[in-house]
């Protein structure tokens, strides 16, 4: 089924026709059910989740292909374009895309799948109507402004991490499709690293299910790969978001829209950090005064937000 998903987004996207992208993007989907009906089998599962994705698919695909045969308008890309946003799960359509990762089991292949490589031939098919209209570029402005904004917002305090990782996967909606109106170079390094260090944290993650968490090395290479996927400095991700920073500013990007990103990364980074640092001194100091913990947590944490904000400004 992996080389099924593989090719059928390379022919999406080569291809210059809509009906031909349609087609692909069926194919994609029907390899990408049966990817995750193999794991609900494996594990004894019941197909919430294969009938979640495809129903979301299908009826996102019946708009694209209702759209592509209709006279081209600014209606009818907008249309285009708000299907393909659904497909990614960006916001306010991540409803979905939130459940179904709540579904799904830490670590599998599905779940890495899910949120990095099925976001590709949407993107791509994304960037040819915002090319027509500065319309279009306007609704898609907005919708990824609140795509960047609200998910940091809607994270708590000792929220699971799985769901933090699956709002961070909405928050990274804005900014591959932000990318997109700056440079496809530049996305695609951005979406490669954030699928490598995404990789890593699963791999982490599935190693732990099997080794005792008092390990001190375990314990330490798990935080590690999770700072690096929340953007903490001097990691790969923090590396990757300044770049992605500095395309917007000679794309000219208004500034105010940048400063937002970097404010909500912050936010992001905190809640990674807080969730991963705490379950790590839980399991330090079981037998010490829960008070000691946090007086000593407070300061830590906030040395990391406080120095991200500075790294970042300094760059600039």
């Amino acid at each position: 089924m992996l080389w099924v998903l593989v090719l059928s987004t390379m022919l999406g996207m080569a291809s210059s026709q809509w009906l031909m992208s349609w087609v692909m993007l069926e194919v994609n989907t029907l390899a990408m059910c049966g990817k995750v009906s193999q794991v609900t089998k494996k594990m004894k599962q019941k197909e919430t989740q294969t009938f979640i994705y495809y129903l979301v698919q299908v009826f996102t695909s019946l708009i694209i292909l209702t759209s592509s045969c209709m006279q081209t308008s600014t209606m009818t890309q907008m249309a285009l374009i708000s299907a393909l946003m659904v497909k990614m799960g960006a916001w306010p359509t991540h409803i979905w895309y939130m459940k179904l990762i709540m579904l799904m089991k830490m670590g599998k292949p599905t779940l890495t799948i899910l949120m990095t490589w099925q976001k590709i031939l949407p993107l791509t098919l994304m960037s040819y109507p915002m090319m027509n209209s500065n319309m279009n570029k306007t609704l898609v402005m907005v919708i990824t402004a609140m795509s960047i904004a609200l998910p940091p917002l809607m994270m708590t305090p000792n929220m699971e991490m799985k769901t933090i990782l699956g709002l961070s996967s909405v928050n990274n909606n804005g900014w591959l499709i932000m990318l997109l109106l700056c440079s496809k170079w530049v996305l695609l390094t951005f979406l490669a690293l954030y699928t490598l260090s995404l990789s890593v944290v699963f791999k982490e993650f599935k190693n732990m299910k099997n080794k005792n968490l008092q390990n001190k090395k375990e314990q330490w290479t798990t935080t590690l790969a999770i700072s690096n996927l929340s953007g903490l400095p001097p990691f790969t991700m923090f590396w990757a978001k300044v770049m992605a920073l500095k395309t917007m500013m000679n794309s000219n990007i208004p500034t105010e829209y940048m400063m937002m990103m970097m404010l909500m990364a912050c936010v992001l980074l905190y809640h990674y950090i807080y969730s991963t640092t705490n379950e790590m001194m839980t399991n330090q100091t079981k037998n010490q005064n829960p008070k000691k913990m946090e007086k000593f947590y407070t300061p830590t944490t906030t040395l990391m937000l406080s120095s991200t904000s500075m790294l970042a400004c300094l760059y600039y």
